[in-house]
């Protein structure tokens, strides 16, 4: 994740008020290294397979995508505000049937992320007082790694434990860390305007 984010940094330098071309070459190149990840089983190691896994490369085409959305903002929104229910179905369709490529099911993300852009932006009246997305994505992983090292895989329990365990670790998490988080941001704004 915090390679993703600084692979980001110097690529968003690289490529703001660039063209869409620019974007989305880098877009598909990210897209082509998810999708083939799992072949490299055949002409790797396990052992190197599994380190690359672990690198942005697999990855970054996620945080290209929604940095291309950003960047072309303007182009976009329209839209994703009128097809987010489109992008959502075909989404979940796509989940369902098991058929998708790489690492990160590359076709459901390609859906996802403009549904829930597009749902966003044209439910903002929806928005929460106390968020804890940011939480859950952080520690739903952690959680599932947990149960799966302790067998705890066969039941549909343990999906609704995880889920359970998830959110309350987001709002403890969003209300220590992240209020921690928001004195020192306010602190900073204060001390700026003096």
């Amino acid at each position: 994740m915090v390679q993703c984010y600084i692979a980001m940094w110097i690529l968003h330098k690289f490529l703001r008020g660039k063209s869409s071309i620019r974007w989305v070459f880098l877009l598909l190149i990210g897209i082509v290294t998810n999708i083939l990840t799992p072949h490299l089983n055949f002409i790797l190691p396990e052992l190197l397979v599994k380190l690359f896994e672990q690198t942005f490369l697999p990855y970054i085409w996620i945080f290209v995508l929604e940095a291309l959305i950003c960047e072309k903002f303007d182009v976009w929104i329209q839209f994703l505000m009128k097809y987010w229910f489109v992008f959502l179905v075909l989404s979940a369709i796509v989940s369902f049937s098991g058929y998708d490529f790489g690492i990160y099911g590359t076709i459901k993300v390609l859906c996802l992320a403009p549904a829930l852009i597009g749902f966003a932006y044209k439910y903002p009246e929806l928005t929460l007082k106390y968020d804890i997305s940011y939480g859950i994505y952080i520690y739903h992983m952690v959680v599932i790694n947990v149960f799966i090292e302790l067998g705890f895989t066969e039941s549909f329990i343990y999906i609704l434990l995880t889920l359970m365990i998830t959110i309350v670790l987001a709002i403890i998490s969003s209300f220590t860390l992240g209020n921690f988080y928001r004195k020192g941001k306010y602190n900073l704004k204060r001390l700026k305007s003096v």
